[in-house]
């Protein structure tokens, strides 16, 4: 199985990404579920990784295995990282609900905080 952890920020920003194993939906090679998740993963670490105000870490170290870590977002960027992370999650998701036996999707946002000196 995939699975994928997902923290976001309280705005919807993706902070970090954890993907490890593989969806075993099909052999190695003809795995449409894991050709799709992966499509998603690369195309957010890459997106990400390019853009202009975004500060990234991380890498795909094995086969199996990938991580990405949002060091940083400038201002000027940040509603555009707001949607970009909107549609990876949700594509995510999706192959999540499509496929559950192959994929897991787990998602932890971050709480707002208290306001009043809370």
């Amino acid at each position: 199985m995939l699975r994928v952890q997902i923290q976001l920020t309280r705005a919807g920003v993706i902070r970090s990404i954890r993907a490890q194993g593989h969806a075993g939906y099909a052999p190695s090679g003809s795995d449409i579920v894991c050709a799709a998740a992966t499509a998603l993963l690369r195309a957010a670490a890459r997106t990400f990784e390019r853009k202009a105000g975004i500060v990234v870490t991380g890498g795909a170290e094995r086969r199996g295995e990938m991580a990405l870590d949002v060091i940083s977002i400038a201002d000027g960027v940040s509603e555009w990282a707001a949607g970009a992370s909107e549609t990876v999650v949700q594509g995510l998701a999706d192959i999540a609900a499509e496929f559950p036996d192959a994929v897991s999707v787990e998602i932890e946002q971050e709480e707002e905080k208290e306001r009043n000196g809370s």
